[in-house]
């Protein structure tokens, strides 16, 4: 109950504030028209999974409420200019996310890649303005270029069958697990930056190939009309998936023990919505 109730917190508090965060940027100057096809995949909903870890672990390590809706905000423009690209014709191909057609297909792909554009912009500009120096600039564009998740990207879109299992761990830790990493150590460096942060990174990582094996799994079991999304598509695409390589049964044996390890993590044992975050991933269904 505690967890459900704070997480629901955590995201309230963030949708009652991007909105606002993002209105002091340069979107504020943006075609009003644009500024439209820049929100409409912002606001389309979804788990808001990176903000609230963030929020969460701002609220740990005594960050600043305004530099932690920053950070939250960066983490989610981010993550929603990294799906817009995703669906393109030349990349996924998806008419759906989150329920609604995606960007391209309301705005024409054209604005689409704009739109994502602008929203990696946007993270850029509000993680400098959070003012927490410039190793955090300098990590966060380590965690999304080439080294993280722009590098998984490439590596996911040049996948061949002669691919194996460890290209394709490599390839989900930079594509999702990276960006989770992100969300918990973004507040960690702000607050300590002088302290590794390298348990810390790990840790989220491994949250995030735990997101991954789950997402391969539901992709195979549910509907789109559960997970907003369509279904199926890693097969007919011949993605890499945990499923491809280690069959349902396996993953789901994989996912459960990767979450109670994650559940033992000792900094994180006087922390109950961290030690009940895995749980809430692995148990998942959209």
């Amino acid at each position: 109950m505690y967890f459900k109730a704070r997480y629901e917190t955590l995201k309230k508090t963030w949708d009652d504030h991007y909105f606002e965060c993002l209105g002091k940027t340069s979107l504020s100057k943006a075609p009003a028209d644009f500024k439209d096809a820049v929100y409409y995949s912002l606001q389309a909903g979804g788990k808001r999974l990176r903000p609230v870890i963030c929020l969460e672990m701002s609220e740990i390590y005594g960050v600043e409420f305004e530099a932690a809706i920053k950070l939250a905000t960066a983490l989610e423009c981010l993550h929603t200019y990294s799906l817009i690209h995703d669906d393109l014709p030349s990349m996924d191909n998806d008419d759906l996310r989150r329920g609604m057609p995606t960007s391209h297909k309301k705005f024409g792909e054209d604005v689409a890649i704009l739109a994502g554009d602008a929203l990696q912009s946007l993270s850029f500009e509000l993680v400098a303005s959070a003012r927490g120096g410039d190793h955090l600039t300098e990590y966060f564009a380590y965690m999304v270029g080439c080294a993280g998740l722009i590098g998984g990207q490439y590596m996911d879109i040049k996948t061949t069958d002669d691919h194996a299992s460890d290209y394709m761990e490599e390839m989900h830790r930079k594509k999702t697990g990276y960006l989770l990493a992100l969300s918990m150590v973004l507040p960690f460096i702000y607050q300590k930056p002088d302290i590794s942060y390298v348990e810390i990174e790990k840790w989220g990582i491994n949250l995030g190939v735990l997101f991954q094996i789950v997402d391969d799994i539901l992709d195979h079991t549910s509907s789109k009309e559960k997970l907003g999304k369509s279904t199926g598509k890693d097969m007919a695409q011949n993605k890499l998936t945990y499923v491809k390589i280690y069959g349902i049964e396996k993953s789901k044996i994989m996912a459960g023990l990767l979450s109670e390890s994650l559940k033992n993590f000792s900094q994180f044992n006087t922390s109950p919505f961290f030690q009940n975050l895995p749980l809430y991933v692995l148990n998942r269904e959209s």
